[in-house]
């Protein structure tokens, strides 16, 4: 599978002029000829970002990340003034178009090289883009300009508190917090989230945020805090995984119990029986939390049940009714036991995980280990063409141009 639009599609002799150019820049640089390579490889940025849907394109996204690199390295030679700004505006625009596409990756790596490579007055030249770039363009990239904004400012202590209360002011009190974070300044940072992280999936992003490794500990309290006033399942689960990698195996099982019981079909029961034989109660939890779970009537939590007791069948027949109230891992799961089974049952189990994915903008790993499961079910049943016309349907509904 390619995830690439077949609208976009650029002509392959125009990638190969582009990759030429990102090669000249590693040439004219490994001969220590900064200023031609910066040259090389601005205009392979240019002429990257240009293209329809670039960061889909492997060979395009890549040499992306050599170019950016190699700019990084000429401007730790290179002390001549516009050349130096020369690949600054490179970088700045490989920037852009990256925080546009939301591909990830360079949108982090970028920052860091600019930081690493600018000096003073080019910091306030970068700050003075972002700005210009936060006026120009929709919200969708404003994240990562505001960024970009608080990363530069940090140098410069004087203006970095001013440009905090803007950026929460804009709506991005998740960066404001992160930074704080990153500044040691743990107390303002946990107060901001407690008061503006109101979200809970913004107190889970925060907390999964680099920023937040540092200061496990209390972020661990602050989302126990947030449990006690509304219990979220997502935060159950982040604080349910602190607390088993801490080795605090009673607190752990707490909550996986109100998790199984609050939202059956997550997986929480084989988490439960695996943190209460670690403790050694699992012989006198179980009996009670089977009946628990069969009076609840909930399929989601007859489902587990049945998992979870090495029933697969049984768990399937509730699964196929609606995959979409399960984990992914359940339904991959069951898909995989109907696959040997019953194959006409395991078609539409990973045609649904394929789907969820795809919506959820998935790992393309995951996607394409579903779509080689699928179509081995598909020859296996003599129907390739459902498989041909299943690809035909992803197609039209997610655009994409995909060889199985």
């Amino acid at each position: 599978m390619r995830n690439a639009t077949a609208s976009t599609a650029r002509p392959a002799h125009a990638e190969d002029g582009l990759g030429a150019l990102c090669l000249e820049g590693q040439r004219l640089l490994a001969r220590m000829d900064a200023v031609g390579a910066c040259q090389a490889f601005g205009r392979f940025v240019a002429g990257a970002v240009e293209a329809p849907g670039w960061a889909d394109h492997p060979a395009l996204h890549e040499a992306m990340h050599r170019a950016v690199a190699g700019l990084g390295d000429c401007l730790a030679l290179i002390h001549d003034a516009p050349a130096r700004q020369s690949a600054l505006e490179a970088l700045f625009q490989a920037f852009r178009a990256d925080a546009r596409s939301r591909a990830d990756g360079l949108a982090r790596e970028i920052p860091f090289l600019m930081l690493q490579r600018a000096l003073p007055a080019e910091r306030r030249m970068l700050a003075a883009w972002a700005r210009q770039a936060l006026a120009g363009e929709g919200s969708e990239p404003a994240e990562a300009y505001w960024r970009l904004l608080l990363d530069l400012a940090s140098a410069e202590p004087a203006s970095l508190d001013a440009l905090l209360a803007e950026c929460r002011a804009a709506g991005y009190a998740n960066l404001v917090a992160e930074k704080l974070l990153d500044m040691d300044r743990a107390g303002e940072a946990l107060a901001t989230a407690r008061r503006d992280l109101k979200d809970a999936r913004a107190l889970l992003r925060f907390a999964n945020s680099p920023a937040a490794r540092g200061q496990v500990r209390a972020v661990m309290a602050l989302v126990d805090e947030r449990l006690g006033r509304a219990f979220d399942p997502s935060l159950a689960d982040w604080l349910a995984e602190r607390y088993a990698e801490r080795g605090d195996l009673a607190r752990a099982l707490d909550l996986r119990l109100r998790l199984l019981r609050a939202t059956p079909g997550r997986g929480d029961y084989e988490r439960v029986k695996a943190l209460a034989r670690r403790l050694g109660t699992w012989e006198r939890l179980q009996p009670e939390l089977a009946r628990s779970l069969q009076h609840s009537r909930r399929e989601e939590a007859l489902a587990e049940l049945a998992l979870g007791e090495g029933d697969p069948a049984r768990a399937l027949a509730y699964v196929a009714k609606a995959p979409g109230r399960y984990s992914a891992e359940i339904v991959a799961r069951l898909a995989a036991y109907a696959a040997e089974a019953n194959p006409t049952e395991a078609t539409p189990l990973y045609r649904h995980l394929i789907e969820r994915c795809l919506a959820s903008g998935g790992p393309e790993a995951e996607v394409e280990n579903h779509l080689r499961q699928l179509r081995e079910l598909y020859v296996g049943l003599g129907a390739p063409e459902e498989w041909e016309a299943y690809l035909e349907e992803l197609h039209e509904h997610f655009g994409l141009a995909i060889w199985g």
